[in-house]
C-alpha cells in the first residue's frame, strides 16, 4: 500500500530542548517495554496495566471506577456463558454486581480490551488504513453503552443501542472535506517523520478535527495513541498507562489538543504552542513508564511475599501456580482459577484453601453459585496506586510505592 508523502509534518520543527524531553520519555518507555518482557510475571504485569491503563482513561472522562469493580466484573465475564461482544447482555451481568458505576465499569472494560487488541495486533510498520475506525469503534463504542445504560423513556435499550450504531455509521458519509481529512489522517498514522510521541499528540488533535463518530469520543481518541506507540515499535507485548499524564492534568491537556493543536492541523502558524504541546506529551510518557515501573515493582514485592509465606508450607505447584494467576487477575472463582492453570476442579479447591489460610486471599462474595476470592491486599495497594497516579503529587517512584506498600 502507497501512502501520500505527508509533507505537512515534514516541515514541523521542534527544538532542540523539546527533542530531549520527547527521547528520553521514550527511551524510559522502550527500557521498561523491553525490562519487563524478560520478567517472569510479565503476563501478570500487562493484566494489571490495562486496567490502570483504561481507569486512568475513565478518570479523565469523570468517572471513578473502583479498582475492585472492575475486577468483580471481569470475573463475572469469564463466568458468564456468553461472550462480551453483547453490549446489552454486558451491561445487564454489570448491573446485578452492585458496582458503583455500571456503566462506568462497562466502558472501562471495553476500553482496556480495545488497548489490549492493539498491543496484540499492530505491530513496528504496520500499515494502517481507514478501516480502523470502524474496527476500533466496534471493540469499544461508549456511545452503545451510555445508550443502553440510559434508554428512550418510549424505546427498548437494544433497539435504542441499535439505532444509535446506525446513526452513527451514518455520520461516515464523506463529504469531499472530511474524506481528505481521512486520507491525512491515516498518512500521519503510516508514516515516520515525527517522534512517537509529536505523532500520538497530532492523531488526537487531527481526531478532534475529523469527528468520524458523534458522541463521547475521548477515549476512542486516546486508544489511538497506543497504536501511534505500538507501530513505531516503542512499544511492543507489554502496555504503559499512557492515560497517566493527561488524568493528572486534564484542563493542560484538553487546552492544548482543543486550541493549540488546531492551528497546525489547519495549516496555521502555531510553532511557538508546538513546542509546550510536545513537552507536555514527553511529560505524558514520562508519568507513563514511572506508573509502569511502579505496578511492576508492587507486583514483585508481593510475589516475593508470597513466594517467602508459601516457602514454609509443603505447597505444591497447583498453589504456587494459582498464587501467580491472582497475581494478574485479583478475583477468581475455583471453577475460572482451574481452567486458567489447567488443574483438576479438586486441586485447585484445595490450592484455593491453602492460599486463603495463609491470609493470600480471601472469600468476598459470590457469582451466581461460586465463591468469589480476592487477593484482597493487593487489590487494595493497587486502588491506592491508582489514586496517588493520577493525584497532583510530584511522581516520585520511592515515595509512592514506599506509600503504598507500607502506608
Amino acid at each position: 500500500m502507497q501512502t501520500r508523502s505527508s509533507s505537512r509534518y515534514d516541515s514541523i520543527c521542534i527544538d532542540g530542548y523539546t527533542a530531549g524531553l520527547l527521547s528520553s520519555s521514550e527511551m524510559d518507555l522502550v527500557r521498561f517495554d523491553a525490562l519487563v518482557s524478560k520478567n517472569h510475571c510479565a503476563r501478570e504485569i500487562r493484566q494489571q496495566l490495562l486496567r490502570v491503563e483504561a481507569l486512568s482513561s475513565a478518570s479523565i472522562d469523570g468517572r471513578r471506577v473502583r479498582y475492585l469493580d472492575l475486577l468483580k466484573l471481569e470475573a463475572a465475564i469469564l463466568n458468564a456463558p456468553f461472550t462480551d461482544d453483547d453490549c446489552t447482555r454486558l451491561y445487564r451481568l454489570a448491573s446485578k454486581l452492585e458496582l458503583e458505576d455500571v456503566s462506568g465499569a462497562v466502558v472501562s472494560y471495553r476500553y482496556m480490551r480495545t488497548v489490549d487488541w492493539i498491543a496484540c495486533t499492530i505491530t513496528k510498520d504496520a500499515v494502517i488504513s481507514s478501516s480502523i475506525f470502524e474496527t476500533i469503534r466496534n471493540l469499544y463504542n461508549e456511545n452503545e453503552i451510555e445508550a443502553i445504560a440510559n434508554p428512550e423513556p418510549t424505546g427498548h435499550p437494544r433497539r435504542q443501542a441499535l439505532r444509535t450504531k446506525e446513526e452513527l455509521i451514518g455520520t461516515r458519509r464523506q463529504t469531499p472535506r472530511k474524506e481528505f481529512l481521512i486520507n491525512d489522517y491515516i498518512d500521519l498514522l503510516n508514516s515516520n517523520v515525527l517522534t512517537p510521541s509529536a505523532q500520538a499528540e497530532i492523531s488526537h488533535a487531527q481526531l478532534q478535527l475529523i469527528k468520524p463518530y458523534e458522541g463521547n469520543l475521548d477515549a476512542y481518541e486516546r486508544v489511538f495513541s497506543h497504536l501511534v506507540f505500538y507501530r513505531r515499535g516503542v512499544l511492543t507485548d507489554s502496555v504503559v498507562p499512557l492515560a497517566i499524564g493527561p488524568a493528572r492534568n486534564v484542563t493542560r491537556h484538553v487546552q492544548s489538543l482543543v486550541s493549540n493543536m488546531e492551528g497546525l492541523v489547519n495549516n496555521k502558524d502555531s510553532e511557538p504552542n508546538l513546542q509546550a504541546d510536545f513537552r507536555h506529551s514527553s511529560y505524558c510518557a514520562e508519568a507513563a513508564a514511572k506508573t509502569a515501573y511502579l505496578c511492576q515493582s508492587i507486583l514483585t514485592t508481593y510475589w516475593q511475599q508470597w513466594q517467602k509465606s508459601l516457602s514454609k508450607t509443603r505447597s505444591d505447584s497447583a498453589t504456587l501456580s494459582l498464587a501467580k494467576l491472582f497475581l494478574g487477575w485479583p478475583c477468581l472463582t475455583i471453577a475460572i482459577a482451574s481452567e486458567k492453570i489447567g488443574r483438576g476442579f479438586s486441586a485447585t479447591n484445595n490450592a484455593m484453601k491453602e492460599l486463603s489460610d495463609m491470609g493470600i486471599i480471601r472469600e468476598i462474595s459470590h457469582l451466581s453459585k461460586h465463591r468469589l476470592f480476592c487477593a484482597v491486599d493487593l487489590v487494595e495497594t493497587l486502588e491506592m496506586l491508582m489514586e496517588k497516579a493520577i493525584s497532583s503529587e510530584v511522581l516520585n517512584r520511592d515515595a509512592i510505592l514506599s506509600a503504598v506498600l507500607h502506608p
